[in-house]
């Protein structure tokens, strides 16, 4: 098959045209090939997302649109890229890259077959153990002592296997690694990440599926934000795989973590409406999640919707979660503060026409009366049109 070096520079390792490189396509009925070398069940991407320092690809269906930003002129925002021309240097850069990400692919498919190898070694050597129960009484203790150690590493090795795989997609792996049944679904890894949350942050539903008839815990938290897989699920807007998680213990699964390690102390709304995903919104919402609940600094997920421009979002949790408009931070701010800084004219309209309140003086001032109203935080940020808006109301 040829290589993805070959598809991208020619035999003769010529420097490819933008047009040759977005034009590299499968050959027909052959799937493209991927940097971690996985039969991938996912679903489709919506965005790179970063994982802790690294980039991640996120999964099929389950994705949900994003709600629109807004800008000044209360207008949704659209960007236009622009692909530079490829010079020899950038050639040579990209080259690099493909090569490192050949190389990935390979040392993956090592590590899988070495797990697969030892598990098939402990294997044998529990059959032989079995098969030797016949042996003279003072050497029974000895053979029971190899026996254990068999099982013990066959169950590490398993559990390392099942962590690999759930993290790359291979199915046939995982339903190997499951066969033990001493196995601990929900071991971590060296990083703090149960295979359910490494399956469940790249969107493969086939492998959640999987671990969670197979006992996984959904309400375990991971790495050192101490995410469960229905908060990570809920920040990348992965739809699909909020919906089976949301099946398992829904009630504990909508609260905050109880020991979430990092200072916001989000919960799986907080994080959803944060970053605009507004199909999960509805999903949790429906599952009644509360929308005035509050996170560390105090803000309701309407609070953190409005400071991103979620014009979408902030509609669906006013009118269909009922969310308090008026509720302030640790900062004494409102909704309503935070889109004025943010600059939404139509967010800042959705909250007016909903009676929030543009009076109201946030507590950053030595004195309640030195406090900043919306339309102050309008003017600092130069928005005229927030600015025009709060000005026709109040009068």
């Amino acid at each position: 098959m040829e290589s993805t070096l070959q598809k991208l520079f020619g035999a003769a390792g010529a420097p490819a045209t933008i047009c040759d490189v977005a034009n590299v396509k499968p050959a027909q009925g052959q799937e493209p090939d991927r940097p971690d070398g996985a039969e991938v069940s996912r679903v489709a991407p919506q965005q790179k997302v970063d994982v802790h320092g690294s980039e991640l690809p996120l999964g099929q269906g389950g994705a949900s649109l994003s709600s629109r930003r807004c800008s000044e002129s209360g207008d949704t925002t659209e960007y236009e890229s622009s692909a530079p021309r490829l010079e020899e240097g950038a050639c040579a850069g990209l080259r690099e890259t493909v090569e490192a990400l050949e190389r990935l692919n390979e040392q993956q498919a090592k590590d899988l077959d070495k797990y697969a190898k030892l598990l098939e070694k402990h294997k044998r050597l529990q059959e032989a153990c079995e098969c030797r129960k016949d042996l003279a009484p003072n050497l029974k203790d000895k053979e029971d002592k190899e026996l254990k150690l068999a099982r013990e590493e066959a169950k590490k090795a398993n559990e390392k296997l099942l962590q690999e795989a759930s993290r790359l997609s291979r199915m046939d792996l995982v339903r190997q690694a499951l066969r033990d049944p001493a196995v601990n679904v929900n071991a971590k890894n060296s990083k703090g990440f149960t295979p359910l949350y490494l399956a469940a942050e790249r969107g493969f539903v086939d492998v959640v599926k999987r671990l969670l008839i197979a006992g996984a815990d959904v309400t375990i938290g991971n790495g050192p934000d101490n995410f469960t897989a229905l908060c990570r699920a809920s920040q990348l807007g992965l739809a699909e795989i909020v919906d089976l998680l949301l099946s398992h213990e829904p009630k504990t699964q909508l609260e905050m973590p109880p020991d979430q390690a990092m200072q916001e102390k989000n919960s799986p709304l907080h994080l959803a409406s944060l970053n605009g995903r507004l199909q999960v919104v509805q999903k949790l919402l429906a599952a009644k999640a509360p929308p005035g609940s509050t996170n560390k600094e105090k803000n309701t997920p309407l609070h953190l919707a409005c400071s991103e421009g979620h014009f979408d979002v902030a509609k669906v949790l006013i009118e269909v979660g009922r969310a308090p408009i008026d509720d302030t931070n640790n900062k004494g701010r409102t909704p309503l503060h935070l889109a004025c800084i943010k600059g939404c004219r139509l967010t800042v309209k959705l909250l007016l026409d909903n009676k929030a309140d543009p009076t109201k003086r946030d507590s950053t001032g030595l004195r309640k009366s030195t406090g900043k109203t919306p339309l102050n935080l309008a003017t600092e940020g130069r928005h005229t049109a927030v600015i025009g808006l709060l000005q026709q109301h109040l009068n």
